[in-house]
């Protein structure tokens, strides 16, 4: 259903310094769900509704898990595809593996029918921190450590040239990790959501908020590539690399749970969205050959993906004050769980939200 390949890995350390050494931290525990969800509207009314979901954990369930929900209204040339893939991290080579995928297409040439859908995915992972791992810190002492996020995928709003209210069309990701210890609340470490949002005029709004960096996200208006779009505006990041910073005890368990989001919303008379985390286009190809022809969709997803491949389009949003920057390329990514205490802390940026009209 959905070839294993790059999107999202969690929990890449970086070191403070590139030429101190590095170990690995130990996986006690490894568990995940994913889940999608398709509902069809008609005429504004919710009707029929498309869902899947599947978990793993270390007693049930078998890796990789791959879920799809979809519906096709065929006399109003209306179609929607959501679906999710989570794979083993601890089998998989390298920084930013196959461990997320994700993707959404919905849209509707009719009158009357639109789509809202979701995919999700959730990785819970347990690990242990040694003295050895950490430069030599006793058991029981807290370290701060800095781990990373690899995103890599398009956003993408498109609508026929016969509409002029794109109100009510959306597509965003959204991702989440949270540091849990025994005897300590749950701590919210990271938090960052991009998102794609339609508006009177022809009007395209594009949104970062929480801790997501805006450095390598790019904003490009594709329509002059299909005479049937008016607007084709698309928000690709290509190795999107996020870094943010946690606590963990030295030799004592400790759990991140990372939530990643799809999210996306069309309006009927050829309003649509599509997203892609690391996946390939089929799904995007998929729903619009439903609804506009083969020929229509191979160009669609063509350019999409040409333009994630090798962007062209300008940087989406300013460099915000207080926001994070991925660290410095010269140090490399390290591999999944690879640790050293961070010798200098800075403080956490301050969660800035920045909105741009096109």
């Amino acid at each position: 259903m959905l070839p294993r390949c790059r999107s999202v890995a969690l929990l890449s350390i970086m070191a403070a310094a590139c030429s101190t050494g590095l170990a690995w931290a130990e996986i006690t525990s490894l568990a995940a769900s994913v889940s999608a969800f398709i509902q069809e509207f008609n005429y504004g009314q919710a009707t029929r509704i498309d869902q899947a979901e599947d978990q793993f954990s270390p007693t049930a369930g078998a890796l990789p898990l791959q879920v799809l929900a979809r519906l096709t209204q065929v006399d109003q040339l209306a179609a929607g595809s959501v679906a999710a893939q989570f794979a083993d991290p601890r089998t998989l080579p390298g920084p930013n593996p196959e461990e997320f995928a994700m993707s959404l297409a919905l849209n509707s040439l009719g009158p009357d029918t639109s789509y809202a859908a979701m995919a999700s995915i959730e990785e819970v992972r347990t690990v242990r921190f040694d003295s050895a791992e950490v430069g030599g810190r006793p058991s029981g002492s807290t370290v701060r450590l800095r781990g990373r996020v690899y995103l890599d995928g398009a956003l993408a709003l498109f609508a026929a040239r016969t509409i002029e209210d794109l109100t009510g069309v959306n597509v965003g990701v959204t991702v989440t990790i949270t540091a849990e210890m025994e005897g300590r609340d749950p701590r919210q470490v990271f938090f960052g959501k991009l998102s794609l949002a339609g508006g009177p005029n022809f009007q395209v709004i594009s949104d970062v908020a929480g801790d997501l960096p805006t450095a390598g996200i790019l904003e490009n208006d594709l329509a002059e590539t299909d005479p049937n779009l008016r607007v084709f505006q698309v928000l690709v990041f290509p190795n999107l690399v996020i870094d943010y910073p946690y606590q963990a005890v030295v030799g004592k368990p400790l759990v991140l749970r990372a939530v990643v989001q799809l999210e996306a919303s069309n309006q009927p008379n050829g309003i649509g969205v599509a997203a892609v985390l690391g996946t390939p286009f089929q799904t995007l190809e998929e729903v619009i050959g439903t609804t506009a022809g083969e020929a229509a969709a191979k160009q669609m997803a063509d350019t999409l993906r040409a333009e994630r491949n090798g962007p062209t389009g300008r940087p989406a949003f300013d460099a915000l004050p207080g926001r994070r920057q991925p660290l410095a390329a010269g140090c490399g990514l390290l591999g999944l769980e690879s640790v050293i205490a961070l010798l200098l802390s800075r403080a956490a940026g301050l969660a800035v939200r920045r909105t741009v009209a096109r």
